[in-house]
């Protein structure tokens, strides 16, 4: 099933549950960020729908950048 997103009036269609987790993950969608899918009667914020759970999942772990090699390079 793919998902659908809004960010400052920009709508992302046909996104892939893998990919729409990759951008909670990395912190590009937030709680009021407004998404829908298939069998949803309107669009809600992502805290609203079952994405909410990958939401508490990244609070707990965060995206920690790569650490830089001995040479200081990412």
């Amino acid at each position: 099933m793919t998902w659908h997103y809004e960010i400052n009036g920009v709508r992302h269609d046909n996104v892939t549950e893998d990919d729409i987790t990759g951008l909670i993950v990395h912190g590009e969608l937030t709680a009021a960020t407004l998404a829908w899918r298939q069998g949803m009667m309107e669009w809600q914020p992502v805290s609203a729908t079952p994405l909410a759970s990958m939401l508490l999942q990244s609070a707990i772990h965060p995206h920690m950048p790569t650490a830089p090699d001995a040479s200081g390079a990412l």
